[in-house]
């Protein structure tokens, strides 16, 4: 696979090969990231590798549903389009549901973690809401960055528009062709 249509095709494909790269890339990070033996462990431990797995399986769906949710729907549904209430009521929706989907996935994960011992609601509820903002903060700065390319369409519409001739959208180019009726005025 070459590089450059990998980064820059719109081809469905390549798009898919990219969001996957994307993906795997990112789960090996916060695997690798979810990994912290204690004590005096120099050697990897496989019950904080165990651990750092399960994290990742547990926290990384509902980074994947935010990503795409909040720029592909929420974002071109709601915000694109000026409606912000409609926007907020969904966006505090998205997040309850990331609250609810981490809240089990935080017991799960903490019912190994603890060795037997329960954790209370209130540190269930903590680590599923850090990772709720962790997957909040990944969609919006997806959502929020400017499609590839628009740049790049709006010099080359600017560029066909200077060839034509025509003026660009909010530019003031006139062209006077008005004619000057009145007599030379005299030194």
């Amino acid at each position: 696979m070459r590089a450059y249509p990998f980064i820059f095709s719109d081809q469905t494909g390549d798009r898919l090969a990219r969001h996957f790269t994307l993906w795997v890339v990112y789960a090996v990070y916060f695997t690798l990231q979810s990994y912290y033996p204690r004590g005096g462990t120099k050697v990897v431990d496989l019950h904080f590798v165990k651990l750092a797995l399960l994290s990742t399986c547990m926290f990384l769906p509902f980074c994947l549903l935010s990503a795409y949710v909040l720029p592909y729907f929420l974002y071109p549904r709601y915000l694109r389009k000026s409606r912000f209430a409609m926007f907020l009521v969904n966006f505090l929706l998205l997040i309850l549901a990331g609250a609810f989907i981490n809240y089990w996935g935080s017991t799960v994960f903490l019912a190994y973690n603890s060795f037997g011992g329960s954790a209370a609601f209130p540190q269930k509820l903590s680590l599923g809401l850090h990772n709720v903002a962790i997957g909040i903060i990944i969609s919006a700065s997806i959502a929020l960055t400017p499609p590839r390319g628009s740049l790049r369409n709006r010099v080359a519409r600017r560029n066909r528009r200077s060839i034509i001739g025509t003026p660009s959208p909010g530019s003031r180019r006139t062209c006077d062709l008005s004619i000057s009726l009145s007599a030379p005025s005299s030194i």
